[in-house]
């Protein structure tokens, strides 16, 4: 498993990026990771008289919140986890606020944010109107850390 990791380090630091070799360095980490799978028996949701089909899903193993990770964080560095909560505090507010304006917020290599808008369809032009707004979601698109992360991952099916 090692020898994958090391390998999937050195292809992602050949790669000739702004950031330099160094940020793929975390990749490491997920080698020792496992996505846990869970079987579920779903019906198709377009055919109601089809037989139902098993899939998986990702089965999650907790959560964390803003505190812990200000205390993880601050184990890492110089920064006090006050300071670290105060930092990541600000930074969802200015965050919603730049979404609120439209705008899509980039975190570098991590990944960006943009507000969708979820409508109903109209049949003309001149039918179409704010009316139509069914609600908004946050979009996440991953950016390369994630993207690397994403394809290192390993799967397990969970055991009954």
């Amino acid at each position: 498993m090692y020898l994958i990791g090391i390998f999937a380090l050195v292809h992602a630091s050949q790669r000739r990026d702004s950031e330099g070799w160094l940020p793929n360095l975390f990749i490491l980490l997920f080698f020792e990771k496992m996505i846990v799978l869970n079987k579920i028996q779903r019906p198709n949701p377009l055919d109601k008289d089809a037989p139902k089909k098993f899939y998986v899903s990702a089965s999650s193993t907790g959560s964390v919140d803003l505190e812990e990770m200000s205390v993880n964080i601050s184990e890492r560095c110089t920064i006090t986890e006050p300071d670290v909560l105060a930092v990541l505090s600000a930074l969802t507010s200015e965050m919603t606020k730049q979404l609120m304006d439209g705008k899509i917020v980039r975190f570098g290599s991590f990944g960006s944010f943009q507000l969708g808008v979820l409508s109903h369809g109209a049949a003309t032009e001149e039918e179409t109107s704010r009316n139509l707004v069914k609600g908004v979601r946050v979009k996440f698109r991953p950016g390369r850390r994630i993207s690397d992360a994403l394809a290192a991952l390993r799967f397990t099916l969970k055991t009954v």
